[in-house]
């Protein structure tokens, strides 16, 4: 009689947990983070700052810039939970004394702003 009762409950309780998980999880990533399109922009804007810093007084040093992704899980039911995964992306930066203006990488994040805005307008 008991056993009755207790396997539905059990099946409803992982039912209800794996439907969570689902909806928690099926959020969608930022598609210019998610997928290489982020890269070459970053790579283009790098080459015009070295490009445009090229004979003007000041320091010009290429570095990198880290781009985080973070995706979290969670779910519910009997053993409620969450975990964390993440990718990070390592991008060429540059930055150029004599175009920041004060702020290091200012005229590289500012290349790379209106290229990512050119992008999503095209989308």
């Amino acid at each position: 009689m008991l056993i009755r009762w207790i396997f539905p409950a059990v099946l409803t309780l992982l039912a209800s947990a794996s439907a969570a998980l689902a909806q928690e999880s099926a959020g969608p990533a930022d598609p210019i983070v998610a997928t290489n399109i982020l890269a070459p922009m970053a790579k283009s804007c790098s080459d015009e700052i070295m490009k445009r810093a090229h004979g003007l007084v000041g320091t010009t040093v290429l570095g990198p810039y880290q781009v985080t992704e973070m995706d979290v899980t969670r779910w519910g039911g009997l053993f409620p939970g969450a975990y964390a995964t993440g990718t990070i992306r390592t991008l060429p930066m540059v930055t150029a004394s004599a175009l920041d203006r004060g702020t290091a990488g200012a005229a590289w994040k500012a290349c790379l702003d209106s290229k990512v805005q050119a992008w999503r307008a095209a989308q």
